[in-house]
């Protein structure tokens, strides 16, 4: 576990940059480690990775010495968020942020018309059917039931108990179905 210094954390919570750089330093290749495991709609990892520091930087204003190893709490903190703007971005909540146009292009009446334009609109649509298309044809049954228990939020002892599976299984077939539809989508079968 790596170990990060109660006099470093005290800084970073006064608001020293530099301190805080330190900290996302010692837990770079933790955060990036954790953008490998989700797959963000409408985003790429690097918008996961910002969404893990965003999490570190949380932990690190909420951190006391209560709440145990500094490193744990903090990557459970980066884990959270990421998770929390997975499920965002699956429920559409932030479609009109993501596809707004800012206020200050000349064009913006001209884009936003575009943006919601029947065949952008019939585009997303399809784009939906064929991921959903890919789940069906893709993934074995097991997969997709693990899939669909892990969208509802569930953890791996929870699905692993709902479907008399092991907790390895379970992040086994979870494994695999993330990398079908990687290999779907990267074949523009999606």
């Amino acid at each position: 576990m790596i170990e990060v210094n109660e006099g470093l954390i005290k800084t970073a919570k006064t608001g020293d940059e530099d301190a805080k750089s330190q900290i996302t330093a010692l837990l770079k290749k933790s955060v990036e480690t954790y953008a490998q495991k989700y797959y963000l709609v409408g985003g790429e990892r690097e918008d996961l990775i910002q969404e893990g520091y965003l999490g570190l930087s949380n932990a690190i204003n909420a951190y006391d010495g209560d709440k145990g190893n500094f490193a744990a709490f903090a990557l459970a903190c980066v884990k959270n968020q990421m998770i929390n703007s997975v499920k965002n971005s699956l429920t559409g909540k932030h479609k009109a942020l993501n596809e707004g146009v800012p206020l200050e292009d000349a064009n913006a009446g001209e884009n936003s018309l575009k943006a919601d334009s029947p065949e952008t609109r019939y585009i997303q649509n399809e784009s939906c059917d064929d991921l959903f298309d890919s789940i069906e044809r893709e993934l074995s049954a097991f997969e997709k039931e693990v899939l669909l228990l892990r969208l509802k939020e569930l953890n791996y002892k929870e699905i692993a108990e709902k479907t008399g599976k092991s907790e390895k299984a379970v992040d086994n077939a979870l494994a695999r179905a993330r990398k079908k539809l990687a290999v779907a989508i990267k074949e523009r079968k999606i």
